[in-house]
C-alpha cells in the first residue's frame, strides 16, 4: 500500500556528531537526517496499534551516545535510542505526564513538567536505569518550558518565566531553583540564549534584550520591525541560538527567521514565514548549520529549512512518499515486541552533500 504523506510535525528534535533525530507528533515514528545526506530515514516503532497521545514525546536529552526521549500525555515508557546499534529500550514511566523538556547532566536526565501540572520533576539514572521524582530546595519558580529549551552553562540551566523581567536558574550541583529579577524591564521573556558574556532574550514584543548577569541590568535593546499579526500567546520567537557572530530566532508569531549581528546589533531578515506557520523547533547541526522546522497548524503539515553560518538557506524535505508508514494500525500488528525497524526508503537519488 502506498500513499503520499506530508513531512511529520516535529515535537523532539537532537543532534548527534552531525546526525538529526526527530520525534513526529503527527505520526508514530522516530525520524533520522543522516549528516552529508538529504535522504530521511524512517526509524519505525509501535508493537500495537498505534494510539497518538500514548506514544507522544515532547523533547530528547542526548546522553554519551543515546537519546532519551521524554513522555508527554500518556507515554508508558520512557524511550531510549542507541544512535550506534539502533536499538530500542525502555524504561518504565513511573512519574506521571505531561513532561515537555529534558536535560542531561552527568549520568543523570532531568525531566521537566508544565508549570500547569504543579512544574513535577523526573530523573533518569542513566547507569541503573531508576526512575524517581525530585523535589528542588530555593524559590518556588514556574519555568515558561513549553517551547524553548533553556540555555545550560556549566550547572545551571536558565529558563525564561512567566513573570514579568524575570528568569528561572536551576542549579544540579545542590539541586536548588532560584528567580531574577531583572532591573528596569517587565517584558515576560520567552527565549534565552548566552554569548559566553550576556544573555540575549526575547519577549512579547517586537524587541530583543541584552542582559548583563552580573551587573543585572539591560544594556542594550534591539528594535525589530513592527508586523501587523496577531500574537495570541504573547510570544514572538519559540527559541534562540548562538552560531558564529549571529544569535538566530525561530518566529512564532513573527513573519521572519531572523538573525542578529552580536557585534554590530543589526537585524537580518533571512526567510519569510506565513501567516498560518509556526516554528516550534531549531537545532544546531554541528558549529555552521542550524536546522528550523515550520508547521502550518491550519493545513496540517510541515517544511524545514538549514540555514548555514554565510546566511545561506536551504529548505528540504517538504513532502515524500513512505510506505506503510503513517496512521496504518495494521502494519503494528506482527511486529516483535519492543522492536524498531529502520527504513532507509527514500530514492538515493536525493542524496547530495548539505
Amino acid at each position: 500500500m502506498n500513499r503520499k504523506e506530508k513531512y511529520p510535525q516535529i515535537v523532539a528534535i537532537s543532534n548527534v556528531d552531525g546526525t538529526l533525530y526527530f520525534k513526529g507528533y503527527n505520526s508514530p515514528g522516530t525520524f533520522m537526517l543522516k549528516k552529508g545526506s538529504e535522504s530521511l530515514c524512517v526509524i519505525q516503532e509501535m508493537n500495537k496499534p498505534y494510539i497518538w497521545h500514548q506514544y507522544m514525546y515532547s523533547d530528547c536529552a542526548r546522553y554519551k551516545n543515546m537519546l532519551v526521549f521524554v513522555p508527554y500525555v500518556d507515554a508508558e515508557f520512557i524511550t531510549i535510542l542507541d544512535t550506534q546499534s539502533f536499538k530500542f529500550s525502555y524504561v518504565k514511566n513511573t512519574g506521571g505526564y505531561r513532561y515537555k523538556k529534558a536535560i542531561a547532566y552527568n549520568d543523570q536526565i532531568y525531566m521537566f513538567g508544565e508549570h500547569l501540572d504543579g512544574g513535577r520533576r523526573m530523573l533518569l539514572d542513566m547507569e541503573s536505569m531508576n526512575v524517581t521524582s525530585i523535589t528542588w530546595k530555593g524559590k518556588k519558580v514556574e519555568p515558561a518550558i513549553t517551547f524553548d529549551n533553556g540555555c545550560k552553562i556549566n550547572h545551571k540551566v536558565y529558563w525564561p518565566n512567566f513573570g514579568n523581567g524575570t528568569i528561572c536558574v536551576f542549579d544540579f550541583e545542590n539541586r536548588t531553583t532560584d528567580k531574577i529579577k531583572i532591573k528596569n524591564t517587565d517584558v515576560p521573556i520567552l527565549t534565552v540564549t548566552f554569548d559566553g558574556e550576556y544573555f540575549w532574550l526575547s519577549g512579547i514584543g517586537d524587541e530583543v534584550l541584552i542582559w548583563d548577569e552580573m551587573e543585572n541590568k539591560i544594556i542594550d535593546v534591539i528594535q525589530l520591525k513592527k508586523i501587523d499579526r496577531e500574537c495570541p500567546w504573547d510570544m514572538r520567537f519559540s527559541a534562540s541560538r548562538i552560531m558564529g557572530e549571529y544569535v538566530y530566532f525561530s518566529p512564532v508569531y513573527y513573519n521572519n527567521i531572523i538573525r542578529i549581528n552580536r557585534k554590530s546589533k543589526k537585524a537580518e531578515y533571512l526567510f519569510e514565514v506565513g501567516d498560518d506557520e509556526v516554528c516550534w523547533n531549531m537545532c544546531e547541526i554541528e558549529k555552521d548549520r542550524i536546522y528550523i522546522d515550520i508547521t502550518n497548524y491550519k493545513k496540517d503539515n510541515s517544511r524545514n529549512c538549514i540555514i548555514s553560518a554565510d546566511g545561506t538557506i536551504r529548505e528540504k524535505c517538504t513532502e515524500f512518499s513512505i510506505q506503510n508508514c503513517y496512521f496504518q494500525e495494521n502494519l503494528f500488528e506482527n511486529l516483535d515486541n519492543n522492536i524498531e525497524v529502520l527504513i532507509n526508503y527514500l530514492a538515493s537519488d536525493h542524496d547530495q552533500t548539505i
